[in-house]
């Protein structure tokens, strides 16, 4: 048609399109007939593929089996965060459950609560050595008390807060939970604090404040302690 080399990007017609519009108005006609019949084609061949399902789909021939002691872990996990009764772990539901999440076999026994108990001991110490042991590389220490009363039993809470001298981030850590037998008076306050503080070797003077509720019981605690 003639030799003027017309410059555009890739997949766009527009710089040709205006060229033969005011160059040679004749041929326009020509050309986007021929566009025209080149997209049909197109489309008309992409109609006839096949479709392909592109969406991912899940495998459930591999395996999810995972190992007992993965498992013992994770039901441990559960227990003591959610702070569920040992027997749960022994429930006929609970066990169908983790048994068909797990894919463990039905020959592999699962964790009964003399298993969870022993390793609620053996986490216990571990606990409280590594918390002893943090305690003691610090100068003072805050500590908190509580009490409460759940299905006509009372219980005693202790924390402990401290800030680390090197990095000045707070820690705050549960120093224990007792069971109050009888009467909330100061006597037997003081022996509970005293208990739960010394399993920490925590001496009196580390202790710089202990924030509880304004009742005369714990003030008097505080005094003979």
């Amino acid at each position: 048609m003639c030799r003027k080399v017309i410059q555009g990007q890739k997949g766009s017609t527009g710089n040709f399109l205006s060229h033969i519009k005011y160059k040679h108005p004749g041929s326009l006609s020509k050309v986007k007939a021929a566009k025209y019949s080149s997209k049909f084609k197109k489309s008309t061949n992409d109609s006839t593929l096949p479709s392909v399902n592109t969406q991912s789909k899940l495998s459930f021939g591999q395996s999810t089996t995972i190992s007992k002691s993965k498992v013992t872990n994770l039901v441990f996990e559960y227990i003591v965060e959610e702070m569920r009764p040992m027997v749960t772990c022994e429930k006929p539901a609970f066990r169908r459950l983790i048994k068909g999440l797990s894919g463990i076999t039905e020959n592999i026994a699962l964790p009964d609560r003399q298993v969870m108990l022993k390793k609620l001991k053996l986490e216990y110490l571990s606990y409280s050595s590594m918390l002893t042991k943090l305690i003691s590389e610090h100068n003072f220490i805050c500590t908190t008390a509580d009490i409460w009363s759940c299905n006509n039993k009372s219980y005693l809470g202790m924390t402990c807060h401290f800030i680390n001298e090197n990095t000045y981030s707070r820690s705050s850590y549960v120093l224990g939970c007792r069971r109050i037998k009888g009467s909330h008076t100061y006597d037997n306050i003081a022996e509970i604090i005293n208990e739960i503080t010394q399993t920490y070797k925590i001496n009196n003077s580390k202790i710089s404040h202990t924030v509880t509720d304004n009742a005369s019981n714990f003030g008097k605690a505080f005094r003979i302690f």
